[in-house]
């Protein structure tokens, strides 16, 4: 079976992870993901709590985007700061490439462990036939 549309999607994704994680090296790469799941968490949560004493809708969404933005800049200006303090930069840039790769890779298993999905993807049937 030949590659599919979602496959070269995948591998396109999988490729520019990489090569951002090579410009950004690990620190950014590892900001940019920790800020974006904390920044969704605070999202998410709020939503249902401190969030959910406003009436409108609209107003709900633009303090939901506000806080996602505050949580965003603040974790990824510390969590830059703390892991690009710790890594110099030949290996910062190696370990992001790496972090990119993973990140393709698990968005391949997560598709793979996805049974409604998994019927677009060779890839992800291949992957699935080879964990099982």
């Amino acid at each position: 079976m030949p590659f599919q549309p979602l496959d070269y999607a995948l591998v396109g994704l999988t490729v520019l992870l990489a090569v951002m994680g090579l410009c950004r090296g690990f620190s950014g790469a590892f900001a940019f993901l920790v800020a974006t799941a904390l920044g969704s968490a605070v999202v998410a949560h709020g939503w249902v709590g401190f969030l959910s004493g406003i009436d409108s809708t609209w107003i709900r969404v633009v303090a939901s985007v506000v806080a996602f933005v505050v949580v965003f800049g603040v974790v990824r200006i510390l969590v830059k700061f703390i892991v690009g303090k710790l890594l110099a930069q030949p290996s910062d840039s190696v370990f992001g490439v790496a972090l990119g790769l993973f990140c393709g890779g698990f968005l391949l298993w997560s598709l793979a462990e996805n049974p409604s999905l998994r019927d677009y993807s060779w890839l992800a049937q291949e992957v699935n036939a080879l964990v099982r």
